[in-house]
């Protein structure tokens, strides 16, 4: 840490003194100063890290863009890392960006966390197209995954199952490294060089040329069909349906996934063991599904 000032509110962070230092970087990010702002986004992590591992991991994320060596700010987001906090994604729609700091934050929060300035205004809840209801709903479900989540009996399982994961990934990279890998590889890399020739020369040819122009115009007039047919009555109808078929959906979600925390509560010995490892494996499952649906990084 090159900075005096920085280091004096890491100090402060130390010694449990998180609502003081929060405070004393909002003026690292208000006004001028001579701080380098990955060492800013570094230490506003810091603050963040025992309470919010989520915020904690975007911020370090933001130091490492700006400085990609920056050894503290990567052992510190390499312990924030796990399954279940990787389903929020400080990039997407829900968290805008600060118009006087330029971080990222919930979009339910009043004023930016990082430095106090008034947020842009909410969207509108009264939204009822079924792209909102879907990231309403999906949004209630990682909420309550991140909050189950973060009970210790979860925490437990997640170190053994992340502890299994990094002995197979050592393996793994043993074998990788193993001489008869490395010949493979050479082998995979030339194959793959003449692919990419012969697909270059085949795009280049005539023919396929003309294909591609036809394919083109037949986009083009399907997506006519397309925009003019979800304008009829009955596809609209049909939308509706869709749209209270879908809250339907996640609002039974939700009450089964209070039903299994109540489950795992109630349980002892092996059986708790088996819900909780289960609901790890949920969890993974679910962070698949809402990067993918929802288009996260």
């Amino acid at each position: 840490m090159e900075h005096d000032g920085l280091r004096a509110i890491l100090a402060d962070i130390d010694a449990g003194k998180l609502d003081g230092a929060r405070l004393a970087l909002r003026d690292y990010l208000t006004g001028a100063h001579d701080a380098p702002s990955h060492e800013v986004r570094y230490v506003l992590g810091r603050v963040c890290f025992d309470a919010d591992k989520a915020t904690a991991r975007y911020l370090f994320e933001e130091a490492l863009a700006l400085k990609a060596d920056f050894a503290e700010a990567g052992k510190y987001e390499a312990r924030c890392g796990s399954a279940l906090e990787d389903l929020e994604s400080f990039r997407d729609d829900r968290h805008p960006a600060c118009e006087t700091c330029g971080l990222h934050y919930r979009d339910h929060e009043p004023l930016c966390p990082y430095c106090g300035s008034a947020v842009a205004p909410l969207r509108d809840d009264n939204d009822d197209s079924i792209e909102a209801q879907l990231r309403h709903a999906g949004q209630d479900v990682v909420d309550s995954i991140r909050t189950f989540g973060e009970r210790e009996d979860v925490q437990q399982a997640k170190e053994k199952v992340v502890h299994a994961g990094q002995q197979a990934y050592g393996k793994a990279k043993e074998m990788a490294e193993s001489e008869k890998a490395q010949e493979l590889k050479k082998k995979a890399q030339k194959m793959g060089q003449k692919t990419v020739a012969k697909a270059k020369e085949l795009s280049e040819r005539k023919e396929v040329k003309d294909a591609a122009k036809r394919a083109s115009a037949l986009g083009k007039d399907a997506m006519d069909k397309a925009r003019a047919f979800g304008e009829r009555d009955d596809v609209k109808k049909a939308v509706g349906q869709a749209q209270e078929t879908s809250k339907n959906f996640f609002h039974k979600v939700q009450d089964f996934a209070k039903a299994e925390q109540a489950r795992i509560s109630a349980a002892e010995g092996p059986e708790k063991t088996k819900l909780i490892v289960k609901w790890v494996v949920i969890g993974v499952v679910v962070l698949v599904v809402l990067r993918w649906f929802f288009g996260g990084n």
